[in-house]
């Protein structure tokens, strides 16, 4: 007793699982929480904020009474939150596409216009498609943005969400790979640096945010396959961050489907080879039951809170015999709908045009993709693409960042070709598919159902790629990772260099 008296304890090591859980939480249950007022209609946005936000504040005393957090942790998530806030405060949404619909859209809904009842969200402006948008586009971070200018009085202080789940993803993946190798450690925390998330911090665009979440439930779906434990408040993280991924944009409602159809699928292999049987049948049965058994613990949660949070646009389009994704897609067949103002595949049909002449010598979403990856920057709607030199790399490839997020070319920056090659180098050179199997192939199908996956923007988690290869380097040689570590950090950091230093001056 004496000798553990006089033995200086060691200082609990800090966890930033529960910062990473709160930050994630910031944005959910004001989003959340207002979708259930306008389900209900009841309730306003600034009652939605201070609800959660007293919500949220119990639950952070609760983990701190029961000793799962320390009061470090706590000032973590409380400087975090104040970073997030005070850059949304300090740089403005210059964004075409946020000026253009996003903050009429918040304003309207500020005003006391239901998404879900009021029917055609009419933004004032005749012949355009944005009012279209406006109404059948996901919600999820206009409902989070509408609760903090309701409460604050300030629209910008709306695109706080970038940050935020940026931050939350990064102290998540930090924190859950902490078992793991320095080497496979930092793979994952600079794959979770986005480019485009990094592009898009100052607006309200939601490409970078999807990047984030998808990144969060890509991590996710790579501990199935890996078959590592996973604790509940893993669980719970990345079933909030498959939800929000479903909810922010309406090509995340792909991405997280199919993410989780590979979780199913590797299950089901998984339990059929596990069986110690020679008959087929009871393999089979085997892994149908341990599949259906994931798909509903996983199914159910998400797509729960998808039904309250994506009402509007998923179930109200569907109510009123649309297609799920109108106007992207075209109405039902056999249908009509009565919405004549929305111009359907108005954007798709506005892309192939730009694409055509980008890519004049490429023309399937394959070649486009490849020749994107291998060309110099740009973001000039009329310009072909220049395919180069991997190593040909100058200070000029950075500067089309500076005042735009959506490249028409190397949409990632300038040094993602060469970060790509190397990587694909490895992946052969240390046994083809030795650890990632699974998780290449899913990143693979998630890059080629979107028909424009040429504009990167459209595909953030194309940066995972190269990452998942490397992950095929043994331990033994990961001294080599150095490289594309270091690739990775000056093309990232170059990226938000020009970017940031060009929104601050506008600001």
């Amino acid at each position: 007793m004496l000798y553990s008296q006089l033995t200086p304890q060691p200082k609990p090591q800090l966890s930033l699982s529960y910062p990473a859980l709160f930050l994630l939480l910031y944005v959910f249950l004001p989003s959340f929480t207002f979708s259930v007022f306008l389900l209900l209609r009841a309730g306003s946005p600034v009652i939605a904020y201070w609800v959660s936000v007293a919500s949220l504040t119990v639950a952070v005393l609760y983990c701190h009474y029961r000793k799962k957090i320390g009061v470090r942790e706590i000032l973590v998530f409380l400087f975090l939150l104040l970073v997030s806030h005070a850059v949304a405060y300090f740089f403005f949404d210059l964004s075409y596409d946020g000026l253009a619909y996003h903050q009429p859209a918040i304003r309207r809904i500020v005003e006391g216009f239901n998404p879900i009842y009021d029917g055609y969200m009419d933004l004032g402006r005749p012949h355009d498609t944005w009012s279209a948008q406006a109404t059948y586009f996901p919600k999820a971070t206009w409902y989070f943005a509408a609760t903090l200018a309701a409460a604050w009085g300030d629209i910008q202080l709306g695109t706080a969400y970038q940050l935020l789940v940026l931050f939350a993803v990064l102290l998540f993946v930090f924190e859950a790979t902490k078992e793991d190798a320095p080497s496979r450690r930092i793979l994952w925390i600079v794959a979770c640096l986005n480019p485009i998330a990094l592009t898009q911090f100052t607006g309200y665009l939601v490409d970078g945010t999807l990047g984030t979440l998808a990144f969060a439930a890509i991590f996710y779906a790579h501990l199935f396959f890996c078959g590592k434990t996973i604790s509940r408040l893993t669980h719970f993280f990345c079933l909030v961050s498959l939800a929000m991924l479903f909810c922010v944009k309406t090509t995340g409602f792909v991405y997280g489907s199919m993410i989780l159809f590979f979780i199913v699928l590797q299950r089901f292999v998984s339990a059929c080879r596990a069986m110690q049987t020679s008959l087929f049948a009871k393999r089979l049965a085997a892994g149908a039951k341990a599949a259906l058994r994931l798909s509903l613990t996983l199914g159910i949660p998400v797509f729960v809170l998808v039904f309250v949070w994506g009402f509007a646009p998923y179930i109200t389009n569907l109510l009123h015999q649309r297609h799920i994704f109108y106007p992207l897609m075209a109405t039902a067949a056999g249908t009509t709908s009565d919405d004549t103002s929305a111009n359907v595949g108005g954007v798709a049909s506005g892309l192939e045009r730009i694409a055509q002449a980008v890519y004049p010598n490429a023309h399937n979403r394959f070649t486009r993709l490849l020749f994107s990856i291998m060309s110099h920057t740009h973001d000039n709607v009329e310009r072909p693409a220049r395919i180069k030199n991997p190593f040909d790399v100058s200070l000029m490839e950075w500067k089309p960042f500076a005042g735009a997020s959506a490249m028409r070319a190397a949409g990632l920056g300038p040094l993602f070709f060469l970060l790509l090659s190397l990587s694909v180098i490895c992946l052969v050179v240390f046994h083809v598919f030795r650890d990632n199997a699974w998780l290449l192939i899913m990143l693979s199908a998630m890059l080629f159902i979107h028909s424009q996956a040429w504009q990167m923007r459209y595909v953030p988690f194309l940066w995972v790629l190269p990452f998942a290869c490397l992950m095929s380097v043994p331990k033994k040689r990961s001294h080599l990772l150095w490289i594309p570590f270091a690739l990775a950090l000056v093309d990232t950091f170059g990226v938000f260099g020009f970017f940031a230093s060009h929104n601050w001056t506008m600001s």
